[in-house]
């Protein structure tokens, strides 16, 4: 069996190099499904309307999955070019046998024996721009989108099939280090580039047994097409030719049918395609290669059946009906048999084309209740179909109650259904968690049933109850919950609330010089206070001891930076809190430093920390670097100049400056040190410096 870690591909034969001045090849290869976390069998998948994501990229909706293969018949983009598998073996890469039928296998033991000829990973839309330079410095640009099948086993396996979204981005031979800028016809990427001067980026989205859905929220839409493609072409139309020719292409949703590489030395490598000469290390490639193929049929799924039934049939007035709701493209042919009737049509919604309606009249006949069902979509030559072997009744609750027992009485469950099947008792029953013996009840002559069921009184109840008919049907309902319910208890009275005050010393108008008195007060301070403590820094303060009384703090200042002071209020009840005030003190005599940030990143990948920057003050002075403070909402707290606040308590790590005043923080975050490591929240960081200059950063997240 093969690792998904091996799972690879490419075009089914290398094409023809173009004799240009730069080589170009197409390949459109598809590397690992980089994590697969659903590897169960997946239950059986019907259409999945799908709405159009936010913004503009996107696809619509994905079709039917074809009961085949296991994969959809299609997935249309906003415009309404729908795609299927690309399976013609000379225009698209499908590594099947070319010399032999196409076949897949329809059941776990013909996998593993190999009856099949069927790849391992099939493309229903592929597009790639690629730039190599000649030997021996082998440069090279490439991006690469793809709506791409493929199985979470790795190896073909029914029931393990995935599609999903590829955004891929790959640069070799490159300035280490670097940042590199890609502009492409979904958007932008800001990347940066490996130590050995590498950028292998992928971007996976809807890797999920059987969810098809999720690649409609990838990076691509509405799909690129060769310049004057027709996007109403017929069933079956190819896009292109699988890369024996490079093509300009359409289609951008936002206007760029090119791709744009910015960074370090790309216009030397790529002279050719520099767009500006101003600027050149802007490059542009507008040639791609791709395959993509108009699907060659619609499919049908259905989204919901069941019977109706009246009567009975040992006295010949047994009536029945069945209703469907099935799904295909917009504008099909649809119709529907239950059992061995007459096809019936369907009926199209007008609102939310594709979608599909009938009821069928069985009549009255002394026979058995409806068992197998068909909906056929006749628009596909040859028709496809979608067919179910049991069809069930339909579950409806009317209420679900559960009442609450009071003093050691038994608590009640009362559940009250309804069934479509009104020729016979239908047993229901109730699925509830944590009891150990079975609810059930039984339906009368109209379909009803009221079930009753006492439990302990120290039973939890659910939020919720599911129903299950003998019939088949099923239904879920959320539980109301009756009954008086605990006494409420008068809330304790609010503790204290400390505030120190505001900070002092960063308004420029009102600075706060060394060797000068200042005097703090706690009075605004909320409660029954009893008692104020106030607790100054262990140095750079001499307190006033005849001054300082009850709320006041009154105290020389004798040391340059920020001097934290912390009050401790106390209420009548013994209960407590603190605030804190900062006191920034300068020294006009003393050499003003200023610092400045030019880059802070978070290698979440590597949890490595990478912050650079300069002073004014070159001779080895020490740059501390800490998490931006933030309030209860996870908002930056700043001060009265509107400049970032350190947080005391989360420093990242140190750097000291070297020559040219040059300086720079690169250290792993250690599990040993949670405070290094960045929450959710965090998004800035302070540097300071041994003499008090200040400096803050929105750093960026990467891998």
């Amino acid at each position: 069996m093969k690792h998904h870690a091996t799972l690879s591909s490419g075009f089914a034969r290398l094409r023809r190099a173009q004799t240009v001045s730069t080589v170009i090849r197409s390949a459109l290869r598809a590397f690992a499904i980089a994590a697969i976390t659903t590897l169960a069998s997946a239950p059986e998948a019907e259409a999945q309307d799908t709405p159009v994501p936010n913004g503009p990229v996107g696809l619509k909706r994905v079709g039917p999955v074809n009961a085949y293969n296991g994969f959809p018949f299609w997935y249309e983009d906003t415009t309404g070019l729908k795609l299927g598998v690309c399976q013609d073996p000379n225009n698209c890469f499908f590594g099947a046998n070319p010399l032999a039928p196409v076949t897949f296998p329809q059941s776990v033991a013909d996998a593993v024996a190999g009856n099949f000829n069927y790849p391992d990973e099939v493309f229903f839309y592929a597009i790639e721009n690629l730039e190599i330079t000649r030997l021996p410095s082998r440069a090279r640009v490439m991006y690469h989108v793809a709506i791409e099948g493929a199985f979470a086993s790795g190896d073909v396996m029914p029931g393990q099939q995935v599609v999903f979204a590829r955004l891929r981005i790959r640069l070799r031979d490159v300035a280490p280090e670097s940042l590199y800028t890609i502009r492409h016809p979904y958007g932008e990427e800001v990347l940066e580039s490996e130590p050995d001067g590498s950028i292998f980026y992928t971007r996976d989205i809807g890797l999920s047994v059987g969810n098809f859905g999720g690649a409609v929220y990838g990076d691509i839409g509405p799909f690129l097409v060769p310049t004057g493609f027709n996007r109403n072409s017929p069933k079956g139309t190819l896009l292109s030719n699988g890369g024996l020719t490079l093509e300009t292409v359409e289609g951008s949703p936002i206007g760029r049918n090119y791709v744009e590489y910015e960074g370090p030395g790309l216009g030397a490598l790529f002279p050719a395609l520099v767009v500006d000469p101003t600027n050149p290390d802007r490059i542009r490639s507008s040639l791609f290669a791709m395959q993509g193929q108009v699907a060659e049929k619609y499919g049908v799924g259905i989204d919901d059946a069941y019977y109706s039934a009246t009567g009975n049939a040992a006295t010949s007035t047994l009536a029945s009906s069945v209703t469907v709701h099935a799904q295909s493209a917009e504008g099909q042919n649809m119709i529907v048999r239950a059992q061995d009737g007459s096809w019936a049509p369907m009926q199209e919604n007008t609102n939310t084309p594709g979608h599909y309606f009938a009821k069928v009249d069985l009549g009255e006949t002394n026979s058995a209740l409806p068992s197998d069902l068909e909906v056929r979509n006749v628009s596909d030559a040859p028709f496809t179909s979608k067919a179910m072997a049991t069809i069930p009744d339909l579950v409806s609750v009317q209420s679900a109650t559960f009442t609450l027992g009071q003093n050691g009485s038994p608590s009640a469950l009362a559940v009250a259904v309804t069934s479509t099947d009104q020729s016979q008792s239908r047993q229901v029953d109730i699925e509830i968690p944590d009891v150990n013996f079975a609810v059930t009840g039984l339906t009368g002559s109209v379909g009803d049933a009221t079930i009753n069921q006492p439990l302990p009184a120290t039973y939890v109840p659910p939020t919720e109850v599911t129903i299950r008919s003998s019939g088949g049907g099923e239904a879920t309902f959320p539980l109301e919950i009756l009954g008086p319910g605990k006494t409420t208890q008068t809330p304790p009275t609010a503790g204290p609330i400390a505030n120190a005050g505001a900070d002092l010393g960063f308004d420029p108008a009102n600075l706060v010089e060394i060797r000068t008195v200042i005097t703090l007060n706690a009075s605004a301070s909320s409660g029954n206070i009893a008692n104020f403590m106030w607790s100054p820094p262990l140095a750079g303060f001499e307190i006033d001891a005849v001054a300082s009384q009850g709320s006041q703090l009154v105290g020389l200042v004798t040391a340059a930076g920020d001097l934290v002071f912390s009050v401790t209020v106390i209420d009548d009840a013994g209960r407590a809190s603190t605030d804190s005030v900062i006191v920034h003190v300068t020294d006009s005599n003393q050499v003003q430093d200023v610092i400045t940030v030019t880059a802070a990143r978070y290698d979440l990948g590597r949890q490595l920390w990478d912050v650079t920057g300069d002073t004014n003050v070159w001779w080895d002075q020490r740059m501390d670097v800490y998490f931006a403070l933030l309030d209860e909402t996870g908002a930056v707290i700043r001060d009265v100049n509107g400049a970032p606040v350190k947080d005391v308590n989360r420093r990242i790590g140190s750097a000291f400056a070297g020559d040219l005043g040059l300086w720079r923080f690169r250290a792993p975050a250690s599990i040993f040190r949670p405070e290094m490591i960045p929450t959710g929240l965090d998004t800035t960081v302070v540097v300071e410096s041994a003499l008090g200059g200040k400096a803050s950063f929105v750093y960026r997240v990467s891998r």
